[in-house]
């Protein structure tokens, strides 16, 4: 039996669509190496779930009820980031969880604290969670930051004990496109005269 990773991310006119975007680049390369994958969003927008789809990934969609949403009470910077709150998120993922049985289930959301993953983490997967802002508590097996200049200091006492933390570029989540076209750009700084950059 092959190995499954679930995520957990949205996106929105409010957030973007860059978080599913670096996600999509880890779950394509979980999908080249046989992993089942699927992939949870709340609220989605329907040309999302048909893109993903299309590429062959399983998409589950959280629904938020006029009722529940806008009433996170979610008190974190990004909170209005999730339209319901962590603790009913959390749940509706794990009826998700429970089904897909993963092994790894990757967060991407600045909207998610130890709060949600503390009703998650009794379901056995590993989880990995996507991080740059290091300005709440996580619960995790892995952390990633790839930005330029991360650093462990603003993840100290915010992450489980033995979590491992994977920071800086050299663990950057690049798209297959980038990666093509990378030899030619390079080659081209050589063999070009560049006056003007816009």
């Amino acid at each position: 039996m092959g190995k499954k990773i679930l995520i957990r991310v949205d996106a929105s006119n409010n957030i973007g669509t860059g978080h599913v975007m670096r996600c999509l680049t880890l779950a394509n390369e979980a999908k080249r190496h046989g992993w089942t994958t699927c992939i949870v969003l709340r609220d989605p927008d329907t040309n999302i779930v048909a893109y993903l789809s299309s590429l062959g990934h399983d998409v589950k969609e959280l629904v938020s009820s006029n009722y529940s949403k806008g009433n996170s009470g979610n008190t974190l910077e990004h909170g209005d980031w999730l339209t319901v709150s962590q603790t009913q998120d959390a749940h509706e993922t794990a009826d998700i969880v429970r089904d897909f049985k993963p092994d790894w289930l990757v967060v991407d959301h600045y909207a998610i604290d130890s709060t949600w993953l503390s009703i998650i983490e009794k379901y056995g997967a590993k989880i990995l969670v996507i991080d740059d802002l290091g300005d709440r508590d996580l619960i995790c097996d892995l952390l990633l930051d790839q930005n330029l200049g991360a650093s462990a200091a603003k993840y100290i006492g915010k992450v489980s004990r033995n979590c491992r933390l994977l920071l800086g570029p050299d663990f950057a989540l690049i798209r297959d496109e980038f990666k093509e076209w990378r030899e030619k750009s390079l080659k081209d700084r050589f063999d070009r005269d560049v006056k003007n950059i816009l």
